[in-house]
């Protein structure tokens, strides 16, 4: 992740350097997110050849290069940082602490749904550092954007503690 400002008043250092800090585990909520995806295709027998390129590449066995998912990540947490500012979110900080990781886990498994996103993910994985890898990157990450522009002006339902 790539601690920065982004627009005025992202000025949350604890909240950008607690993103920092989860980076990795956020990437691998991601990867785990595409693979139970992959397997839900798998299942229903959708998807063979995008399923086909997943196996044929192990991706869910071999380390990725962390930068390919680098821009995918800081979208969300812009965003998320985003509503933290505007107080769309709840402020205190553990409460945007847990808010952070279960905002990323949607706005990731919503975006997965989206076939064009699931390929993006697998051929940005697939095709890193080449041309066709860095159009796939551009992609997810739009992809990821449009579903947090949805939720930006009312927030997901973050369901932490359920009735």
């Amino acid at each position: 992740m790539i601690i920065g400002t982004c627009f005025e008043g992202d000025n949350n250092e604890p909240l950008k350097e607690w993103q920092h800090d989860w980076y990795n585990d956020c990437l691998m909520d991601m990867l785990s997110i595409a693979a139970d995806t992959i397997e839900e295709h798998r299942d229903n027998q959708r998807l063979t050849n995008l399923v086909k390129l997943w196996d044929d590449n192990n991706l869910y066995d071999e380390p990725f290069d962390h930068r390919i998912m680098q821009e995918c990540h800081d979208t969300v947490a812009i965003s998320f940082r985003f509503c933290e500012r505007h107080e769309i979110i709840e402020t205190e900080k553990i409460y945007t602490k847990i808010y952070w990781r279960e905002f990323f886990r949607k706005i990731v498994t919503a975006t997965m749904q989206e076939e064009y996103a699931l390929r993006s993910f697998v051929e940005a994985l697939v095709y890193a550092n080449t041309e066709d890898g860095y159009e796939a990157e551009d992609m997810l990450s739009s992809a990821l954007q449009t579903e947090c522009d949805k939720h930006e002006p009312d927030v997901i339902q973050l369901e932490l503690f359920p009735e």
